[in-house]
This record gives C-alpha cells, structure tokens and sequence, in this order.
C-alpha cells in the first residue's frame, strides 16, 4: 500500500513539474514573440526562420536561412493646424451722399434766347461734388432730356415758345437725392419772313 502511495505521489509531482514547464515555455514564447513585435515597430526589417518541426521564430537580426520582412513604415496623417474661427463682418450699408446746393446757373429765370437751331446752354452748380454712382439729369417741361456727370450741357433742338428746365441728382437707383430750382425760359427763332428783323422773331 505504501509503494501504491507513493508511486501516485511520484506521478503527481512529475505532472505538476511537467505542467510548469509547459507554462514556463509558453510565456517565454509569448514575451519572445512580443518582444520581436515591439522591435519591429521600430527596425524596418525582421528575419523569419522556420524550424525543422515547423516552429516559426521572428528576429531583428539576419541568420542563415531566414527570410528577410521589410516592414512597411506606419502610415501617418497630417493634421492641419486649426485656424481660429472668424466669423465676416456685416458689411454696412453703403449709404447715399448728402448734396446741400444744387442750382441751376444758366440760364437765368425768365430769360429770353434767341437761337434759329434750338439750342441751350445749361450750367450748373453743386455741392459737393458728385458722387461716381450718381447722376445728373436734365429736365426740360417735366421730361428728362440729358444726363451726365458734368456741370455744363448743351442742349439742342428745342423748340420755340417757354419751357421750364430743372435739374436732379440720382443714385445708381434711381432714386432722387436733391432737387434744383426750376427756372422758365422763352426761345425765340427768328422769322423766315423777316430773317434779319429780331422784332420779327416768331
């Protein structure tokens, strides 16, 4: 019985010794293995053998036989540096310019011109000057007739008898920013008749 007992503690201690060096064996090939990982994060080559029992070993150092890895380098992105956030400004209002004195020069109210071809001379006066988006333009009985950024017109084929001439200032639309006094004007053409004769101007 004796022999029994001990024969089975034997067997015991051989399995337990055996079961150690199992275990022994398997976590130096796993710190083996993640060693060689770990290297190869950093070499840009490893070496894989292969036993004779068909055990693969991996190493960062060349041997006979072993077949040579290259290890592609970890592919990186490159993060823009993020700029700060700006938000665009409302852009104001572009706003109309204020005129304070917009006066028709010539002619004068109530004048008389005598011209057989209808023409008129107009000259103005304005402050401030004019603005590059805005406009002047040139009334004659109501109806707009000329315009222009200049302060002198002349205006042609106008017919005999009184008119009233005006004058305004508009921006790019349209719309009125100052208006000028209305002066009357009499054309007069001279006669066929009596075309020497201004006592016979029609």
């Amino acid at each position: 019985m004796h022999i029994i007992n001990g024969f089975l503690i034997c067997v015991f201690l051989n399995c337990v010794v055996a079961m150690l060096l199992l275990v022994t064996m398997k976590a130096g090939i796993l710190f083996l293995i993640c060693s060689l990982v770990c290297a190869s994060a950093f070499a840009e080559t490893v070496y894989k053998t292969v036993d004779e029992e068909g055990n693969v070993f991996f190493s960062d150092k060349p041997s006979a036989g072993a077949e040579e890895i290259t290890v592609k380098e970890a592919q990186t992105i490159n993060i823009p540096e993020a700029k700060p956030f700006i938000t665009k400004s409302v852009k104001e209002k572009e706003t109309d310019r204020i005129y304070t004195k917009l006066e028709l020069i010539s002619p004068e109210d109530d004048t008389t011109i005598h011209d057989n071809e209808g023409k008129l001379n107009v000259q103005l006066m304005l402050e401030p000057e004019l603005d590059e988006k805005d406009l002047i333009v040139i009334f004659v009985d109501g109806k707009a007739v000329m315009s222009g950024k200049e302060s002198q017109y002349l205006l042609t084929n106008i017919d005999r008898g009184t008119h009233t001439i005006a004058l305004v200032v508009q921006n790019e639309n349209d719309k009125v920013l100052l208006r000028s006094n209305e002066v009357k004007v009499h054309l007069r053409k001279a006669s066929r008749l009596f075309p020497n004769s201004p006592l016979k101007a029609e």
